[in-house]
């Protein structure tokens, strides 16, 4: 994994604050001799820099990371020591020759306590320079778990919606096959609601949220269908009880409580059946009732059963972790579920 120095700040402006720290700190100390110990820091932090990165990316990258450890501190002492020999040869011959010959004529350039506390230096500074290396690196991974994450969230709602769609279709050509079998004429007027839901799905199912009010209008649309095949058989008032504007919700979101009101309340029923949707907005939290009737001996399914009402949990489970509440109440005569989501 590679950083891109060139577009990195932060260690242009620590090899220049080194750079700045070692060459006044040594210049006040040896007689105000700023000039000399400009080079002489021009060379210390160069040889450095290549020290560390070489380190960083050849050491570490290539020996380290595949798990050759023992060749990564036989090499790792040898580079220390190489980069502080090269660096005294290099401020000896090109420094102190020049700007220094009373100190060429009395130290030579292979002496060992200054190639030691070179090697030290060189030692702290590749010790710094790996530290935010690894610290980069760290950030990195964790950002891209985090994708991965998001990914993985954003793969199981689409395969969630996948099931809810196919699921609903199914259902509805159901419908417009019962009635082309009677000749009835309102197989057209289906054929026309169900392109209209189509629509519908193919361009505002895909996204991540959607305006509420297009969600209740697919539901509308939904019922209308359900209401020829009933005809006279089905009583649904939806109440709107407060303004939905700027509210929005998850898309196909709603839809399965109401199809399950249908499948296992209306349907059962030999006599006139009734299903009430009410919507209401407090306190920045959207409020879904959908009740319905049922036989009296008529046994409702457990609340998480069926495709459409276990993908929804998933849903909420993905998308609002704890931002929701939903109860399923399964009475004498009626079924009732009661949706809380907070406003996103």
């Amino acid at each position: 994994m590679k950083l891109n120095i060139k577009n990195n700040l932060w260690p242009f402006l620590l090899w220049t604050v080194y750079f700045l720290c070692y060459w006044l700190a040594w210049g006040s100390i040896r007689d105000k001799d700023y000039t000399g110990e400009f080079y002489s820091s021009l060379v210390d932090v160069a040889i450095n820099i290549v020290a560390t990165y070489f380190i960083i990316y050849i050491l570490i990258e290539k020996i380290y990371l595949v798990n050759k450890l023992r060749l990564f501190y036989i090499a790792l002492a040898c580079s220390i020591m190489g980069f502080s020999i090269l660096n005294r040869i290099l401020t000896y011959e090109l420094v102190y020759t020049r700007f220094s010959p009373d100190y060429v004529s009395q130290v030579p350039v292979f002496n060992l306590p200054k190639i030691i506390i070179g090697a030290l230096e060189t030692s702290l500074l590749a010790g710094v320079g790996c530290m935010f290396y690894f610290v980069s690196i760290y950030r990195k991974q964790e950002k891209v778990s985090q994708q991965l994450v998001i990914d993985k969230r954003e793969a199981e709602m689409q395969l969630l919606k996948s099931q809810i769609q196919p699921h609903f279709i199914f259902n509805t050509l159901n419908n417009i096959y019962a009635l082309s079998r009677e000749n009835s004429p309102l197989t057209s007027e289906m054929i026309f609601r169900l392109a209209s839901l189509l629509d519908y799905m193919l361009y505002d199912a895909g996204k991540t949220l959607i305006p509420l009010d297009k969600e209740i209008a697919y539901i509308n649309n939904y019922i209308a269908l359900q209401r020829i095949r009933y005809a006279d058989n089905l009583d649904v008032v939806v109440n709107i009880f407060d303004d939905l504007e700027n509210i929005l919700i998850p898309p196909l979101l709603i839809l399965p409580f109401v199809e399950n009101s249908f499948k296992h309340g209306v349907s059962g029923q030999t006599q006139k059946g009734w299903m009430t949707i009410d919507v209401s907005v407090k306190d920045k939290e959207l409020t879904v009732k959908v009740e319905n009737s049922k036989a009296a001996n008529y046994s409702s399914p457990a609340d998480n059963s069926g495709i459409g009402i276990k993908n929804v949990r998933k849903r909420l489970d993905i998308l609002y972790e704890d931002g929701y509440t939903l109860k399923c109440l399964n009475e004498a005569e009626s079924y009732l579920v009661i949706l809380k989501l907070k406003n996103k």
